[in-house]
Order: C-alpha cells, then sequence, then structure tokens
C-alpha cells in the first residue's frame, strides 16, 4: 500500500514538473526602430526551429523563469553598454482557460553580445519567476533581426521619443544650466571680503 502511495505521488510530481515547464505561445516585441510591434504565436516549446522557438531557446527564456541546474543566469547586470532596450511579452496559458503575463527585456546591441533579463518574482503557474540576466549567443541578434530589428543598433532618433519630447529635453537642459549660472554668480557677488550689492 505505502508502495502504490510512493508510486503514485512520484508520478504525480512528476506530471506537475512537466507541466510548469510549459513555453509561451505568444510574444509581442516592441522597442525603438520598430514601426510597429513584432507578434509572435506557436509552439515555442515543441517547434525549437520555427523563428518563436528559435527567439525562445536563444533568449534564455526557459532558465530566467524557472530555476534550472546548473544555473546558467546571473543575478549581476553584466558590465559595459547594453544599448537600445527592447520590451518582449510573453504569454504562458495555464491550461485552464488563463494565462501568465512574463515581461523580458532584450539587448541584442550589448557590449559583449545580447543580453536578456527577466524580473524575478513574475507569476506563472502559480510560482515566481527565477528571474536574471543571460548572456546569449549571437545567434540572438541574426533571429532579431530575422523578425524586423534594425541591422544597426537604433541612434537616439528612433529611441521612440519625438521632435517635441527632444526639444523639451533640449530646454530643461539648458534652464538647469542657466539656474546653475545665476546660483553661482550669487555665490561670488556674495562671498565673505566682497560687499553686497
Amino acid at each position: 500500500m505505502k508502495r502504490i502511495l510512493v508510486l503514485t505521488l512520484g508520478i504525480g510530481l512528476v506530471l506537475v514538473g512537466s507541466a510548469a515547464a510549459k513555453g509561451p505561445t505568444s510574444a509581442t516585441i516592441t522597442g525603438p526602430g520598430l514601426s510597429k510591434p513584432i507578434v509572435l504565436d506557436g509552439d515555442s516549446e515543441g517547434n525549437s526551429s520555427s523563428r518563436f522557438g528559435r527567439l525562445v531557446e536563444q533568449s534564455g527564456w526557459f532558465p530566467e523563469v524557472y530555476r534550472q541546474t546548473p544555473d546558467s543566469t546571473t543575478r549581476v547586470r553584466p558590465r559595459g553598454l547594453l544599448g537600445a532596450r527592447y520590451d518582449a511579452v510573453y504569454l504562458v496559458p495555464d491550461g485552464n482557460g488563463k494565462a501568465s503575463t512574463i515581461e523580458q527585456e532584450l539587448y541584442p546591441f550589448a557590449v559583449g553580445g545580447p543580453v536578456t533579463h527577466v524580473r524575478p518574482g513574475q507569476q506563472v503557474f502559480g510560482s515566481p519567476t527565477h528571474g536574471g540576466w543571460y548572456r546569449s549567443s549571437p545567434a540572438l541578434r541574426g533571429t532579431l533581426r530575422g523578425l524586423g530589428l534594425p541591422a544597426e543598433a537604433p541612434s537616439f532618433r528612433s529611441s521612440g521619443l519625438g521632435a517635441g519630447a527632444w526639444a523639451g529635453i533640449a530646454v530643461g537642459i539648458a534652464l538647469a544650466l542657466s539656474i546653475a549660472q545665476a546660483a553661482a554668480a550669487r555665490r561670488r557677488r556674495t562671498a565673505p571680503g566682497r560687499p553686497a550689492y
């Protein structure tokens, strides 16, 4: 009787574990240099040769979402410039008509090669995501380029901010500089040994 109970519990844990390893069924990518969001769908886990499957595999989605041994993620942000950030939002169905939303940051133009990041604590199958930083192979950049990302790192002009926003930033910087200059002039006039006017 005990042996049957242990066997039943073991099978149940295996089934729960395999259900928890489900991949996303859709993704939407936004970011600089894209005229419209990139939308992907399909069986990302079962068809790793598809564009969607390659994205999920190359971006380190599984090790970032589900804790794996050995752990190929790190808690420490990679050194160097990360470059333009693209946001991928994945839907992971739970089998009961609901879906979890997992957000992943993509940095295809990072110094040293593409980098991705998933924030820990996002909910999937009732458990928090493992999270972390993942250093991908250069193949991720090629996959993203094939999906519509620019071949080269976008400039600030393709950052998504319009001309009005950049003009406002420039005015703000000029205003901050003039306030700093006025404060410095006032300090010079009221320095000890100088008469205040």
